[in-house]
């Protein structure tokens, strides 16, 4: 009989460090998912970013090549005859060059960057998947080892009814 209980009083430790395995596993899970959540915010932003600037840069880039009258507002498409250039001085189109190379830096930073993000985020996804087959594993073994402490503990409680 003291045997069953000791028995016992080991299951139960078991169940207490389970518990407590699987509530550390919990808190890394939510951990992990909120480290998801932020990566793909992070993502959304810096790709909105970029193309908010690609944008504003192509604008730019066509507003200084247009035609002048076009570019006044003063002749429609429709009624041009000859094309004439806006004249742009070398430091107006280095500058703009400038703008443009600056860009598309920032446009390659901003891929490599979504990238690493992507990377990250597939290997937070793929330890979030392993924390969550753990806790399951631990609630599987905590189930087993409840079933085992109830069946000891009904063994335990006829052995002291037949006495």
């Amino acid at each position: 009989m003291t045997n069953q209980r000791e028995e016992t009083k080991e299951c139960k430790s078991e169940v207490t460090n389970l518990k407590t395995e699987m509530k550390r596993q919990k808190e890394e899970n939510t951990a992990l998912h909120s480290e998801v959540v932020r990566l793909q915010q992070a993502m959304v932003e810096e790709r909105s970013t970029r193309q908010t600037v690609v944008e504003e840069l192509r604008q730019e880039v066509r507003r200084l090549t247009a035609p002048f009258g076009r570019l006044q507002g003063l002749v429609p498409r429709e009624q041009e005859v000859v094309e004439t250039q806006v004249p742009l001085d070398r430091a107006q189109v280095r500058e703009l060059e400038d703008r443009l190379n600056q860009a598309l830096v920032d446009q390659k930073r901003a891929e490599d960057d979504l990238k690493k993000s992507r990377a990250t985020n597939s290997d937070t996804e793929t330890k979030l998947r392993e924390t969550e087959a753990r806790n399951e594993d631990l609630i599987s073994k905590t189930n087993d080892l409840e079933q085992i402490n109830a069946s000891l503990k009904k063994r335990l409680h006829e052995m002291e009814r037949t006495r």
